[in-house]
């Protein structure tokens, strides 16, 4: 057995491997250097308008609207559903902006459970949760593995609720062929610097509802008519007409360019990611005391995320082993019941078993386009090697 680097031994790695690296190359480079040498840098113009018929086309969506994150475009979703004064239904397991949305829109958010084996919405605790008083659900797509959309979306038009899909995750997975965001009434993404098609920071909003693009456009550029303004021909004199309050939402062209760049090899990307899963999987799932991710039969993943199942009692010790081997290694979210924020709303600790446990025992590993063979293999060795020391010791 060998000896581990945190008892002494020589680690697996003496440069660490990260957990996650963006995957760029000389086409971001270019792109955005050719926005900043026109001059023309701002936000809403030539660059952000192809990135956002490029990215409506490939989901499959009529409207795309480019944003400045994520959590604008769920911000704005609801004030598009006008789903106030009332209750927004999300997943324990996930970031805040998913229920932290609704406190700004008068909603109040109302948590549910998750399925242990994918972290992904409960869809029968989304059901108990129901009330007269929900106006939406905001399901999260986690780690790129769908959630059972066919259920949700039949249950929330059963009961008039809107569904808001958080596919922060989720750009180019899929659930039973369609593109994850483009599958109920608004889709939302990121593009943050941790994601698979990454801009820095950004998001999207995506709809087939003509009505609710053109008001996003409008609330996005601080409630005017800029958008519309400057596809006029005759301007000069004229200014745009502010017709409603709004957000400063938009996002600049200098990164819509690296966007454009990312789009145009997000599925040579996530090919790649998916061949370093399915070396995992290949070689983790020999090794006791771990799991692998489980990949229900209508998903299709990105593998946004690689997150084994690890022993509770083990979970901590696996982390710091890890690291210390050169392997980045960590946990994900703690459950929204968990924090201060929603202790305040009165959730705790308890609440929600599954979210808890896979709190508890999910751990995660890097993943990301660019790594090489060697890194894939030093991420086994050195899983193998800690799992043998606690099969050994316990």
């Amino acid at each position: 057995m060998e000896k581990l680097a945190i008892n002494g031994g020589k680690s697996v790695r003496k440069e660490k491997l990260w957990i996650l690296k963006p995957y760029f190359g000389k086409e971001e480079t270019n792109a955005a250097s050719r926005v900043i040498k026109s001059g023309i840098v701002e936000g809403g113009n030539k660059i952000s308008e192809e990135f956002e018929e490029k990215l409506a086309k490939y989901l499959g969506v009529k409207h795309c609207i480019f944003l400045n994150s994520c959590t604008a475009a769920l911000h704005l979703a609801l004030i598009l559903t006008k789903s106030f004064n009332g209750e927004l239904i999300s997943p324990t397991y996930t970031f805040t902006s998913t229920a932290m949305v609704g406190l700004h829109n008068k909603l109040n958010p109302i948590l549910a459970d998750v399925e242990y084996e994918t972290a992904n919405l409960d869809v029968n605790s989304f059901e108990e949760a129901i009330t007269k008083k929900t106006r939406a659900v905001m399901p999260m797509h986690f780690a790129g593995h769908a959630c059972d959309m066919d259920r949700i979306n039949k249950i929330a038009k059963e009961n008039n609720i809107f569904v808001i899909e958080d596919a922060a995750h989720a750009i180019g997975a899929s659930y039973k062929g369609k593109k994850l965001g483009a599958i109920s009434d608004l889709g939302c993404f990121s593009f943050h610097g941790t994601k698979n098609l990454v801009c820095g920071e950004g998001g999207a909003l995506v709809t087939n509802n003509d009505i609710w693009a053109e008001k996003v456009h409008i609330l996005k550029e601080k409630g005017t008519k800029k958008h519309f303004f400057a596809k006029e021909k005759d301007r000069l004199g004229r200014t745009f007409e502010a017709v409603s309050a709004g957000f400063s939402f938009i996002q600049s062209d200098i990164l819509a360019a690296i966007a454009l760049e990312q789009l145009k090899k997000l599925d040579k990307m996530n090919g790649m990611r998916d061949s370093i899963a399915k070396y995992y999987n290949s070689k983790l799932s020999k090794l006791s005391l771990i799991k692998a991710p489980t990949i229900k039969e209508y998903a299709k993943t990105n593998w946004h995320l690689y997150m084994i199942k690890v022993p509770k009692e083990h979970k901590d010790f696996i982390i710091q082993a890890l690291n210390k081997e050169g392997i980045s290694a960590n946990i994900h979210y703690k459950p929204l019941h968990l924090h201060s924020l929603y202790n305040k709303l009165g959730y705790k600790k308890g609440d929600f078993p599954n979210a808890e446990k896979v709190f508890d025992t999910y751990v995660r590993l890097p993943l990301y386009p660019g790594m090489t063979k060697k890194d894939r293999e030093d991420v086994v060795h050195a899983v193998d090697k800690v799992v043998t020391y606690i099969n050994e010791k316990f």
